[in-house]
């Protein structure tokens, strides 16, 4: 895989300038826009503020406990059931600012990183544009404050880490990502496989990847002192069933969506399923291309499919070889998610938040609720 493209770089096309600003300027725009969908980044706001006021432990118990007035918050039952890097990332952000605005440019900021890296990893800019244009991304993203940036930013760090062989800096980079969301674990086999055929010493090389691992999970070592980190991700993490990518339109994973949309999704998911078996076929590089099919198996699997997970395959698509097959997949991928695409050239379907759950206004640190 072609790793750094300098030449190809410094010959970037005019009209690539403009598509990049309006890109932004779309971005920016949504980042002014009250959240419609989700609630979730209110929910780490709030666990991000309590953490460093009170301390990890808080973690453990659910919002309505430490803080019944805050009880409208989505899922303020459950305790914080996400991994401890998430709940690491959002109480940092709040010591610069607690509120939903913040939240959602520092993301936005981190996804336009993410095009670059994708742009300079594979050598193909337009593959980094079509980050930045994606409709799942920029909806779910700058509009809905979801987080999938920072696991993407994390795995992508970790492959070029890979790439120039600093073995240690990259599965302690994994491991991290890994610790942010669940699904980048499908990069692990290629992980495996590809410091396998470096010509070091192979126990070396082992004992490298398995000690940068261990190193990048003290983040979860250390708040299982605290809180039941793991439990917590394993009991609470699927609390409704929605997967309008699974192998068969379900009508169960199908409620409450617009209708045609499901004919959107299933067209969409089988294309970029038929594009992943072409390209198995035509590159012979299984090993390159098992976790893009490993995350695709899951998705399509799972009973819990939420949208904004499609943006985490990014990292498994810059490890496609073959540079047609990679631009034709990240073109599947950039319209996989139909959901966000009408939304953000309608506006939106209707809120599953309450009217009133943004009334404290964007601007507002959530400090102060």
């Amino acid at each position: 895989m072609k790793v750094d493209a300098n030449s190809r770089w410094d010959r970037m096309h005019p009209a690539m300038y403009a598509f990049i600003g309006i890109a932004v300027l779309v971005r920016l725009y949504q980042c002014t826009q009250v959240p419609a969908n989700t609630g979730d980044v209110v929910r780490h706001l709030v666990y991000g503020v309590g953490v460093l006021t009170a301390g990890p432990a808080l973690a453990g118990e659910a919002i309505i406990d430490f803080a019944p007035h805050l009880s409208w918050i989505s899922w303020a039952r459950n305790p914080y059931n996400y991994p401890p890097v998430a709940l690491l990332f959002f109480s940092i952000l709040t010591t610069i600012h607690s509120s939903v605005f913040a939240a959602k440019l520092l993301l936005t900021l981190f996804e336009c990183i993410n095009a670059w890296l994708v742009a300079r990893i594979t050598g193909d800019k337009w593959c980094g544009v079509i980050v930045l244009w994606a409709p799942a991304a920029i909806w779910w993203t700058s509009r809905e404050g979801q987080y999938e940036v920072l696991q993407t930013f994390l795995a992508l760090l970790a492959i070029l880490a890979l790439n120039r062989r600093f073995v240690v800096a990259a599965f302690c980079l994994l491991a991290l990502a890994i610790q942010t969301k669940l699904l980048v674990v499908a990069l692990l086999p290629w992980f495996l496989w590809k410091v396998w055929k470096f010509d070091d010493s192979k126990s070396k090389t082992v004992m490298a990847s398995a000690a940068g691992f261990l190193a990048g999970c003290l983040p979860t070592f250390a708040a299982l002192f605290f809180y039941p980190a793991v439990g917590n991700v394993l009991k609470y993490s699927t609390p409704m069933t929605l997967n309008l990518f699974h192998w068969l339109p379900i009508p169960e994973y199908m409620k409450g969506m617009p209708p045609g949309l499901d004919i959107w999704m299933q067209l969409a998911v089988w294309t970029m399923t038929g594009l992943l078996a072409f390209a198995v076929w035509k590159t012979r590089n299984l090993a390159a291309l098992l976790p893009a099919i490993l995350f695709l198996l899951i998705m399509r699997t799972s009973p819990h499919t939420l949208f904004w997970y499609w943006l985490a395959m990014i990292p498994m698509l810059v490890l496609i070889p073959d540079s047609r097959m990679r631009r034709w997949l990240f073109v599947a991928w950039m319209f996989v998610d139909g959901y966000s695409a009408c939304e953000l050239l309608g506006g939106p379907f209707s809120s599953t938040v309450d009217a009133g759950y943004y009334e404290f206004g964007l601007f507002t640190p959530v400090s102060r609720l």
